[in-house]
């Protein structure tokens, strides 16, 4: 499993999270998260050092954020370079496999988080 793949199941797991849901369910998705958080921090912990070495900073030593929330790039560095090491960071093997559960879906469930959980749960639909 892919880095990034994980991030985006822990991310799914945590939004899935807040809603109620029957004990199974949300076992489930507790399970997921508990599954995916050390690699969800270590692409955090990554991907910052990686801003910090590609972002421009202002005259506190601040990071600079243009208006869409990104960081700016530094003089001299190059959007392709960092773009190409954050995907090697998301596309790392981690060896994690997920522990394949099957559980009631629950009433919503966006495409996204569906996808994102897949390699650990196997949703039943209701009849």
């Amino acid at each position: 499993m892919k880095l990034i793949e994980a991030v985006n199941a822990y991310m799914a797991a945590q939004a899935l999270s807040r809603e109620k849901m029957p004990y199974a369910t949300a076992l489930a998705v507790v399970k997921v998260k508990r599954a995916t958080s050390d690699l969800k921090d270590f692409f955090v912990e990554e991907e910052r050092k990686l801003v910090e070495e590609y972002a421009a900073r202002d005259e506190d030593g601040r990071i600079r954020v243009n208006e869409n929330g990104r960081f700016a790039l530094r003089a001299g560095a190059c959007a392709a370079d960092y773009e190409k090491a954050r995907k090697e960071l998301a596309e790392t093997e981690t060896g994690a496999e997920g522990e394949k559960m099957r559980v009631r879906a629950p009433e919503t469930i966006t495409p996204e988080q569906l996808e994102a959980l897949a390699p650990w749960i196997e949703w039943e639909a209701e009849e």
